[in-house]
């Protein structure tokens, strides 16, 4: 029976939530004065069932799931992105910090910006860990690894 519940809390832990929305289309044409920013985070097991917060100058502009994308209109400039786990949530005692990851980039009027999200296995410390991270991805054109994602609604499509 103890392993019966163990298996079922561990598909829990690993399934979770994966993002069901439309798959990816590209948003309609820019306001004046903006660009577009496009998150999108890539499949996975590892972490699957946390939601990741994403922040725009300190003001949360996105939740994504695992293989969910969204975008939003962001005014030309320097801008801060910062994606969030929330792991207080598990603590139970054990102590876990607000993990999160940071990524300057600059809004060009016009412009599209990518960034992708992804959270892999890895060595932290020459421990396996957890390792996550953002990545800007260059080009105009959507990238190969966007167009399977599932669409996850914004707070507002103007996102600052």
């Amino acid at each position: 029976m103890k392993s019966q519940v163990f298996c079922v809390l561990g598909a829990l832990l690993l399934g979770g939530c994966v993002a069901t929305g439309p798959k990816f289309e590209t948003a309609d044409a820019t306001p004046q004065g903006r660009g577009i920013l496009y998150i999108y985070r890539m499949p996975t097991i590892l972490g699957a069932a946390a939601i990741a917060e994403f922040y725009i100058d300190d003001k949360h502009v996105m939740s994504l799931s695992s293989d969910g994308y969204s975008y939003c209109y962001l005014t030309a400039g320097p801008h801060e992105l910062t994606q969030y786990f929330n792991l207080q949530a598990l603590d139970r005692g054990v102590g876990f910090p607000v993990a999160h990851t940071l990524l300057d980039f600059t809004m060009s009027d016009g412009g599209t910006q990518y960034i992708q999200f992804e959270i892999n296995g890895g060595n932290v410390g020459g421990m396996p860990g957890k390792v996550w991270g953002m990545t800007k991805v260059d080009g105009t054109a959507p990238p190969f690894n966007i167009k399977d994602r599932h669409f996850e609604a914004p707070d507002s499509k103007l996102c600052g």
